[in-house]
């Protein structure tokens, strides 16, 4: 059995508390992130947590750039930008081609979609969660109200 240990406080002194890391029975455990396999959905949210890499995405969505049309407003060296445009493809934001001598970077709009989509599958659980909870704190006021504890 794996254990964890932590301090608290006795009587005069701080103790040393042992707790066990694992469940008495392991099956009852339930993560359901070990079923969470969306590989491509976290590149997509970690390339846009930068926020030099989500206003280089919003110049995408009015057109195409090349790689030094993306760098000059943001104010970043070629080398960054070409960094910030890597993480973009991993994630498959964007597409990258040559044009003569320079790159061109276009939009994906399907991670895009994809991630959309999680976020309104999650929202609108959250919704009903909290319209749920919205009537509940509504039924305690009214029995409040109405002086009834049941």
């Amino acid at each position: 059995m794996h254990t964890t240990a932590g301090f608290g406080w006795g009587s005069t002194a701080l103790i040393p508390i042992v707790q066990p890391l694992t469940a008495l029975n392991p099956s009852l455990i339930l993560n359901s992130m070990v079923k969470y396999k969306q590989p491509q959905l976290d590149d997509v949210f970690g390339a846009l947590a930068n926020h030099q890499r989500r206003a280089m995405v919003a110049m995408l969505t009015q057109q195409s750039r090349s790689v030094s049309e993306l760098a000059r407003p943001l104010g970043l060296s070629l080398p960054a930008i070409h960094k910030h445009i890597k993480v973009l493809e991993r994630a498959k934001l964007i597409d990258r081609h040559k044009v003569g001598r320079s790159s061109e970077v276009v939009l994906r709009v399907r991670a895009l979609a994809e991630a959309e989509a999680w976020i309104e599958e999650h929202r609108a659980y959250w919704s009903r969660q909290l319209d749920s909870l919205g009537a509940y704190v509504d039924e305690l006021n009214e029995r409040k109200a109405n002086g009834t504890n049941n």
